[in-house]
């Protein structure tokens, strides 16, 4: 009898192991790559060097008639300052968060030991650099509601890496007709410098 429930024991706690194996690597594989920033796929990059230091509407497309489809967007780069910042995509009204950078203040063990969060790795995969979009200024524009924290929140300041909350899976056509606004809301005092747009492209436009 003492054997018997030994082994029920221990296939009990084989079984307990398995389940959890099996959700863990559930959790693991479906986990938003916008946020980790793992995942291989065929990116492109294009170096921007831009500087904008106050709320500005830029206009995204191509030279060619034929539009090419972007099926993820993403932005990197460096906020000075500590005013809010959103940054969009937006299509005859319709909005697309690329980044917002609203965050969680750091509290207990993290401002303790003085660990820091670290910003999301930049793609794996091929990364070539190509110059397909245009990016060209449009307005100036006024930010009439701004982004309002609670109280365990704050501003972003410093370097941002690889962001896409609406954009990481998309489907654009840009060409020279097909065109979209890159919209910058920003407080004054605050500057935002994006270094690169990195990109991918439906399969069937990658030569």
């Amino acid at each position: 009898m003492i054997q018997e429930k030994t082994h029920n024991n221990i296939y009990k706690f084989l079984l307990f192991t398995a389940v959890s194996l099996v959700l863990v690597s559930t959790l693991l594989l479906f986990q938003d790559s916008g946020i980790t920033g793992h995942f291989s796929a065929d990116f492109r990059s294009q170096i921007l060097d831009m500087e904008v230091k106050e709320s500005q509407t830029y206009s995204i497309s191509t030279n060619s008639l034929d539009p090419i489809y972007i099926t993820s967007l993403r932005l990197t780069g460096n906020i000075i300052g500590y005013g809010g910042v959103e940054i969009y995509i937006e299509d005859q009204g319709e909005k697309f968060l690329i980044y917002q950078n609203i965050k969680e203040k750091e509290t207990g063990l993290t401002s303790i030991t003085g660990m820091a969060v670290a910003e999301a790795a930049e793609p794996e995969g091929n990364e070539a650099e190509e110059k397909l979009l245009l990016i060209e200024p449009l307005e100036q524009i006024k930010w009439e509601n701004r982004l309002s924290l609670s109280e365990n929140q704050e501003f972003a300041m410093g370097l941002f890496s690889n962001k896409c909350k609406d954009t990481c899976y998309i489907e654009m056509p840009v060409s020279s007709k097909d065109r979209y606004k890159l919209v910058f809301m920003i407080e004054p005092g605050t500057i935002v410098n994006i270094n690169k747009i990195i990109y991918t492209l439906k399969e069937d436009m990658i030569e």
